[in-house]
């Protein structure tokens, strides 16, 4: 969650957070969280519970309880190395459990410091600021927002995220 990485950056420091995070982020929610009644349970950071969101946060839409999914390669896959593969199987480095999600749903990859998403024939599509992304792909920028099935995610990269929850996080 968004307020499990304030509270490292706030213990660790900028330079752990953003090891941990790798190059950049999916921030959101999955359809269905904010009900009474949810599949899995939402696990509460109590550091973030205890603090106000920071304006600067809240006026991107973003919110401490929302899930922060880190774009990288999953342990020491060999398979696809250029590529971040999203998808609601258990194999893709991106794992999101939502039924409007395919098993294999979208590929991201890094060249020349972009970042470009692409379809990986999946059933609902990925939409990128409301483009469809097809085969051949869109470039991510800071705050696009990505829709896969009925999965809508904000794309941030991690030193724009971490600037972002530093106006919440203490000076010293």
């Amino acid at each position: 969650m968004l307020g499990d990485v304030l509270a490292m950056l706030r213990s660790e420091g900028a330079d752990a957070a953003a090891a941990a995070l790798g190059p950049a982020v999916l921030v959101g929610k999955l359809p269905g969280e904010d009900s009474a009644w949810a599949f899995r349970t939402l696990r509460l950071n109590p550091m973030a519970l205890m603090v106000e969101p920071p304006p600067r946060l809240v006026r991107e839409g973003l919110m401490l309880d929302m899930l922060v999914w880190p774009l990288r390669k999953k342990g020491d896959s060999r398979t696809f190395r250029d590529q971040v593969l999203v998808g609601r199987a258990n194999a893709n480095d991106v794992i999101l459990p939502h039924p409007s999600v395919s098993k294999l749903h979208a590929r991201v990859r890094f060249a020349d410091g972009k970042v470009f998403v692409e379809d990986a024939d999946s059933a609902n599509g990925v939409l990128v600021n409301g483009q469809p992304a097809g085969a051949g792909g869109l470039p991510l920028t800071d705050r696009s927002t990505l829709v896969l099935g009925s999965v809508s995610l904000r794309f941030l990269s991690t030193p724009a995220l971490l600037d972002l929850l530093s106006s919440a996080a203490p000076r010293t």
